[in-house]
Protein backbone atom coordinates (compact mmCIF):
# COMPACT_ATOMS: atom_id res chain seq x y z
CA UNK A 1 0.00 0.00 0.00
CA UNK A 2 1.14 3.37 -0.28
CA UNK A 3 -0.43 6.26 2.42
CA UNK A 4 -2.42 3.04 3.65
CA UNK A 5 -4.17 2.58 0.23
CA UNK A 6 -3.66 -0.61 -2.77
CA UNK A 7 -1.36 0.59 -5.18
CA UNK A 8 -2.62 -0.15 -8.33
CA UNK A 9 -2.51 1.18 -12.08
CA UNK A 10 -6.10 2.10 -12.11
CA UNK A 11 -6.13 4.07 -8.99
CA UNK A 12 -2.80 5.90 -10.36
CA UNK A 13 -0.94 6.05 -7.21
CA UNK A 14 1.64 3.02 -8.32
CA UNK A 15 5.55 4.16 -7.35
CA UNK A 16 8.84 4.26 -9.57
CA UNK A 17 11.48 2.48 -7.38
CA UNK A 18 13.92 3.74 -9.83
CA UNK A 19 13.13 7.32 -9.47
CA UNK A 20 13.59 7.35 -5.56
CA UNK A 21 17.28 5.43 -6.59
CA UNK A 22 17.79 8.28 -8.87
CA UNK A 23 17.08 11.02 -5.98
CA UNK A 24 17.91 9.94 -3.20
CA UNK A 25 20.10 6.52 -4.17
CA UNK A 26 19.43 2.85 -4.27
CA UNK A 27 21.25 2.20 -0.60
CA UNK A 28 18.23 4.63 0.81
CA UNK A 29 15.80 2.98 -0.92
CA UNK A 30 17.07 -0.51 0.24
CA UNK A 31 17.56 0.31 3.68
CA UNK A 32 13.92 1.85 3.97
CA UNK A 33 12.48 -1.41 2.20
CA UNK A 34 14.22 -3.65 4.73
CA UNK A 35 13.64 -1.87 7.77
CA UNK A 36 10.04 -0.41 7.32
CA UNK A 37 8.79 -3.36 5.42
CA UNK A 38 8.98 -7.06 7.57
CA UNK A 39 10.13 -9.39 5.14
CA UNK A 40 7.44 -11.89 3.64
CA UNK A 41 4.58 -9.26 4.47
CA UNK A 42 2.81 -6.82 3.21
CA UNK A 43 3.53 -2.94 4.19
CA UNK A 44 3.04 0.62 3.29
CA UNK A 45 5.19 2.93 1.06
CA UNK A 46 4.59 6.75 2.59
CA UNK A 47 7.21 9.35 0.58
CA UNK A 48 6.81 11.42 4.60
CA UNK A 49 7.90 8.30 6.07
CA UNK A 50 10.91 7.60 3.88
CA UNK A 51 11.80 11.35 4.32
CA UNK A 52 11.87 11.08 8.13
CA UNK A 53 14.08 7.56 7.93
CA UNK A 54 16.18 9.58 5.53
CA UNK A 55 16.66 12.44 7.65
CA UNK A 56 16.72 10.47 11.12
CA UNK A 57 18.54 7.35 9.92
CA UNK A 58 20.77 8.30 7.22
CA UNK A 59 21.48 11.59 7.19
CA UNK A 60 21.26 12.64 11.02
CA UNK A 61 21.92 9.07 12.38
CA UNK A 62 24.95 7.12 10.92
CA UNK A 63 25.95 9.96 8.60
CA UNK A 64 26.42 12.32 10.95
CA UNK A 65 27.80 9.64 13.83
CA UNK A 66 30.36 9.04 10.73
CA UNK A 67 31.67 12.27 10.16
CA UNK A 68 31.88 13.48 13.90
CA UNK A 69 34.28 10.95 14.55
CA UNK A 70 36.42 11.27 11.56
CA UNK A 71 36.42 14.97 12.25
CA UNK A 72 37.42 14.41 15.82
CA UNK A 73 40.03 11.87 14.50
CA UNK A 74 41.78 14.15 11.88
CA UNK A 75 43.07 15.67 14.85
CA UNK A 76 45.62 13.18 15.37
CA UNK A 77 49.02 13.10 14.22
CA UNK A 78 49.44 10.78 11.14
CA UNK A 79 50.53 7.41 11.96
CA UNK A 80 49.50 7.63 15.61
CA UNK A 81 46.37 5.26 15.09
CA UNK A 82 49.09 2.88 13.70
CA UNK A 83 50.76 2.25 17.25
CA UNK A 84 47.28 3.47 18.93
CA UNK A 85 46.84 0.84 21.94
CA UNK A 86 44.41 -0.63 24.13
CA UNK A 87 42.02 1.95 25.70
CA UNK A 88 40.56 0.68 29.18
CA UNK A 89 36.95 1.06 28.14
CA UNK A 90 37.88 -1.15 24.86
CA UNK A 91 36.28 -4.02 26.31
CA UNK A 92 33.15 -2.48 26.99
CA UNK A 93 32.86 -0.95 23.69
CA UNK A 94 33.70 -4.54 22.07
CA UNK A 95 31.83 -6.42 24.32
CA UNK A 96 28.60 -4.04 23.25
CA UNK A 97 29.87 -4.92 19.21
CA UNK A 98 29.52 -8.76 20.34
CA UNK A 99 26.14 -8.72 21.50
CA UNK A 100 25.04 -6.43 18.72
CA UNK A 101 26.29 -9.02 16.15
CA UNK A 102 24.89 -11.65 17.71
CA UNK A 103 21.48 -10.09 17.95
CA UNK A 104 22.03 -9.49 14.08
CA UNK A 105 22.87 -12.40 13.11
CA UNK A 106 19.70 -14.17 15.16
CA UNK A 107 17.73 -11.47 13.20
CA UNK A 108 18.81 -12.93 9.78
CA UNK A 109 18.68 -16.67 11.28
CA UNK A 110 14.48 -15.60 11.74
CA UNK A 111 15.32 -13.78 8.50
CA UNK A 112 13.99 -10.23 9.72
CA UNK A 113 16.42 -8.12 7.68
CA UNK A 114 14.04 -5.21 9.95
CA UNK A 115 15.37 -6.56 13.29
CA UNK A 116 19.07 -6.59 12.28
CA UNK A 117 18.95 -3.26 11.22
CA UNK A 118 16.92 -1.83 14.39
CA UNK A 119 20.39 -3.71 16.31
CA UNK A 120 22.89 -1.89 14.35
CA UNK A 121 20.56 1.60 15.71
CA UNK A 122 21.25 0.27 18.80
CA UNK A 123 25.16 0.27 18.28
CA UNK A 124 25.10 3.51 16.56
CA UNK A 125 23.40 5.01 19.68
CA UNK A 126 26.08 3.51 21.51
CA UNK A 127 28.57 5.38 19.84
CA UNK A 128 26.54 8.64 20.77
CA UNK A 129 26.44 8.06 23.99
CA UNK A 130 29.77 7.41 24.22
CA UNK A 131 31.26 10.63 22.63
CA UNK A 132 29.35 12.32 24.89
CA UNK A 133 30.06 10.54 28.29
CA UNK A 134 34.05 10.72 27.09
CA UNK A 135 34.17 14.24 25.66
CA UNK A 136 37.33 13.57 23.76
CA UNK A 137 37.61 17.29 22.65
CA UNK A 138 38.12 18.35 26.17
CA UNK A 139 40.70 15.04 26.50
CA UNK A 140 42.62 16.17 23.58
CA UNK A 141 43.26 19.31 25.65
CA UNK A 142 44.98 18.11 28.53
CA UNK A 143 46.26 14.59 27.55
CA UNK A 144 46.97 13.69 23.56
CA UNK A 145 47.66 10.06 24.05
CA UNK A 146 44.22 9.44 25.69
CA UNK A 147 42.70 11.45 22.53
CA UNK A 148 44.52 9.14 20.48
CA UNK A 149 43.28 5.52 22.38
CA UNK A 150 39.99 7.31 22.37
CA UNK A 151 39.83 8.12 18.52
CA UNK A 152 41.07 4.27 17.80
CA UNK A 153 38.16 3.15 19.48
CA UNK A 154 35.46 5.11 18.32
CA UNK A 155 36.95 4.56 14.72
CA UNK A 156 36.88 0.50 15.27
CA UNK A 157 33.03 1.63 16.32
CA UNK A 158 32.84 3.02 12.68
CA UNK A 159 34.13 -0.02 11.01
CA UNK A 160 32.16 -2.49 12.90
CA UNK A 161 28.66 -0.51 11.78
CA UNK A 162 29.84 -0.71 8.52
CA UNK A 163 30.51 -4.07 8.20
CA UNK A 164 26.88 -4.82 10.05
CA UNK A 165 25.61 -2.36 7.09
CA UNK A 166 27.23 -3.74 3.99
CA UNK A 167 24.70 -6.20 3.18
CA UNK A 168 21.69 -3.26 3.36
CA UNK A 169 24.15 -0.38 2.15
CA UNK A 170 27.22 -1.00 -0.06
CA UNK A 171 27.81 1.70 -1.98
CA UNK A 172 27.62 4.25 1.54
CA UNK A 173 29.91 1.16 3.43
CA UNK A 174 32.48 1.35 0.65
CA UNK A 175 32.66 5.26 0.98
CA UNK A 176 33.36 4.66 4.97
CA UNK A 177 35.82 2.29 4.01
CA UNK A 178 37.84 4.91 1.94
CA UNK A 179 37.11 7.39 4.65
CA UNK A 180 39.25 4.62 6.95
CA UNK A 181 41.52 4.66 5.16
CA UNK A 182 41.29 0.45 4.37
CA UNK A 183 39.88 0.75 0.67
CA UNK A 184 37.38 -1.59 -0.72
CA UNK A 185 39.85 -4.66 -1.01
CA UNK A 186 37.85 -5.97 2.19
CA UNK A 187 34.18 -5.97 -0.18
CA UNK A 188 34.47 -9.89 -1.30
CA UNK A 189 35.70 -10.97 2.38
CA UNK A 190 32.90 -12.77 4.25
CA UNK A 191 31.54 -10.57 6.93
CA UNK A 192 32.41 -13.08 9.76
CA UNK A 193 36.38 -12.43 8.67
CA UNK A 194 36.00 -8.93 9.62
CA UNK A 195 33.87 -8.70 12.79
CA UNK A 196 37.03 -9.46 15.25
CA UNK A 197 37.52 -6.16 16.92
CA UNK A 198 40.23 -4.81 14.77
CA UNK A 199 40.88 -7.73 12.65
CA UNK A 200 41.81 -4.81 9.80
CA UNK A 201 43.87 -2.14 11.00
CA UNK A 202 43.28 1.44 10.64
CA UNK A 203 45.86 3.77 10.20
CA UNK A 204 44.49 6.64 8.88
CA UNK A 205 41.28 8.48 7.74
CA UNK A 206 40.35 10.75 5.24
CA UNK A 207 37.17 12.88 4.98
CA UNK A 208 35.24 13.08 1.87
CA UNK A 209 32.15 14.82 1.84
CA UNK A 210 28.55 13.62 3.64
CA UNK A 211 27.40 10.04 2.61
CA UNK A 212 23.85 11.36 2.87
CA UNK A 213 22.64 14.75 1.47
CA UNK A 214 19.84 16.23 3.73
CA UNK A 215 16.53 16.03 1.43
CA UNK A 216 15.56 19.96 0.77
CA UNK A 217 11.40 20.23 1.65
Amino acid sequence: TIDGQKIGKSLGNAIDPGEIAKIHGLDALRYFLAREIPFGSDGDFSYERFSQLYESDLSKGIGNFVSRVLAMAEKVDDGALEKVEELSESERIAKRVAEVWQEYEEAFEQTRPDAALEAVWHLISFGDRFVEEKKPWAILKENKEEYTRIMGALLELVRQVSVLLYPFMPETVLKIWRQLGIGDQHKDVYLVAMKGWRAIPIKHVIREGVLFTPIVA
